[in-house]
């Protein structure tokens, strides 16, 4: 399921920003009212309903037919928790991908390089993060892959229920809590949109 999302964030958010730059279609675009915020919210939006198709809709649909027909006897109060924890977690994907993949499509002309790359990242995190506990054999380790990352905060939102049907166990990637994976997490997104800012600055026309 990973390697799906890693795709489909390669393949959409690949060329969005890149595609302008070789064409200098941003000129374009920030000559009329059209700030780098109104863009970059734009190609953002783009990339995240195509990660949300793929990420809260189908457990969303999941929620209302576990509901629908009564396979799961739990109360309101648990049903909107678990509602609550699909968007949460699919937030905790949809945002630093998105970032990330328009930081590294804003970086280049080439509309596949940006793609390659973010490809590179997700296995190079992963692969890096497995040699350093193979070879180190401590907890940090884990904070290296961003698959790692992504996983354990996404299976922190669920809580599991007594008597729930069916039965998941929720597993545990790391020994840590939320506050070091999502600081990283957070530090990834937000140098990501301080790199996008960067580089379409100077083609804010209204400056």
């Amino acid at each position: 399921y990973g390697l799906l999302l890693m795709l489909l964030t390669a393949m959409v958010g690949s060329r969005l920003i890149s595609r302008d730059l070789k064409y200098n279609a941003t000129a374009m675009y920030f000559s009329k009212a059209i700030t780098t915020l109104d863009y970059v919210a734009g190609k953002f939006s783009i990339i995240a309903t195509f990660l949300v198709s793929a990420t809260f809709v189908p457990s969303f649909a999941l929620w209302i037919g576990v509901y629908a027909m009564g396979a799961d006897p739990c109360g309101w109060g648990d049903r909107l928790r678990d509602l609550a924890a699909i968007t949460a977690h699919s937030a905790i994907v949809i945002v630093p991908s998105s970032a990330i993949i328009l930081a590294l499509s804003s970086m280049s002309r080439t509309a596949y390089l940006p793609g390659v790359l973010y490809t590179f990242l997700y296995f190079g995190s992963q692969i890096a993060g497995e040699i350093l506990d193979h070879r180190i054999s401590r907890p940090w380790t884990k904070l290296v892959s961003l698959q790692n990352l992504t996983a354990h905060l996404g299976n922190l939102c669920y809580k599991e229920r007594a008597g729930s049907v069916p039965q998941f166990k929720i597993e545990t990637v790391m020994t840590y809590g939320w506050w070091w994976p999502s600081a990283i997490l957070a530090a990834i997104t937000l140098a990501s949109l301080a790199v996008v800012f960067w580089r379409l600055r100077k083609f804010e026309g209204h400056e």
